[in-house]
């Protein structure tokens, strides 16, 4: 603790070491490839563990060469390059991002916060905003944030000036907000049998009690068509979906 700058933004984000890698976690605008320094894995094709470094890992938005190959790679152990907490180098802490400056100035701590108090930010925001899945299934963010020309950003801005724009992963593309797009065709709360939407945040899927996977995937790909017809934009699933394709029907 004393010697390393942590990544505070990825408190209480369910799941294991090995699997971030694979789905290059992410949240409030940092993701975790951004740390990765390598990653040993178990080659299946070459019957050998290798050692890929960040670049050989491919990372995209919620996406890696282990997501994309799942029949090939199995993580091992992954190295992480985290700053030191006393040097310059120190990631940057996306103070301005959803709601995260708004919780610092309630803890009194947004003049100068430490890694330590974002990540207490973090913390107190999700779990006031997303459901405890030990409470209620749910595999936390069921949608990625999709990525359109900025053209068709801009233009979905003029129309809906609170709709929340970020930057793209590639020159002259823009990353919106899927949760407030749902939450704009009224889905937030809703409920279809055992499947439904989370009351605090339209972008968690929530099994209230005896939902089947289909069940919560007719439910999505509901979700989706409802996205795609009002502004024109489509929606992925951010899970792997097993035994299933993700398909507009």
């Amino acid at each position: 603790r004393a010697s390393t700058q942590p990544m505070p933004v990825h408190h209480t984000i369910t799941g294991s070491v090995g699997a971030a890698p694979i789905q290059n976690i992410g949240a409030y605008g940092v993701e975790v490839g951004e740390a990765v320094l390598a990653v040993e894995a178990w080659d299946r094709l070459a019957g050998a563990v290798v050692r890929l470094d960040r670049q050989a890992c491919a990372f995209g938005y919620r996406d890696s060469v282990f997501k994309r190959q799942p029949e090939r790679w199995i993580v091992l152990a992954v190295e992480l390059e985290l700053g030191s907490a006393h040097g310059p180098q120190q990631a940057p802490l996306h103070l301005g991002y959803a709601g995260i400056g708004e919780e610092l100035a309630a803890m009194g701590k947004q003049a100068a916060p430490s890694a330590g108090d974002v990540a207490q930010a973090v913390i107190a925001l999700r779990r006031r905003k997303l459901p405890d899945p030990a409470i209620i299934g749910n595999a936390g963010s069921f949608f990625k944030n999709p990525i359109v020309p900025a053209a068709l950003a801009q233009s979905l801005q003029d129309l809906h000036p609170r709709l929340p724009v970020f930057p793209g992963d590639a020159a002259g593309t823009r990353k919106l907000s899927a949760a407030w797009l749902i939450d704009a065709c009224g889905w937030k709360g809703a409920r279809e049998g055992d499947a439904g939407v989370s009351a605090e945040h339209a972008l968690v899927l929530v099994n209230h009690g005896q939902a089947s996977g289909a069940q919560l995937l007719a439910l999505a790909r509901r979700i989706a068509a409802s996205v795609q017809e009002r502004f024109a934009v489509a929606l992925e699933p951010e899970p792997r979906i097993i035994g299933d394709h993700w398909q507009m029907r």
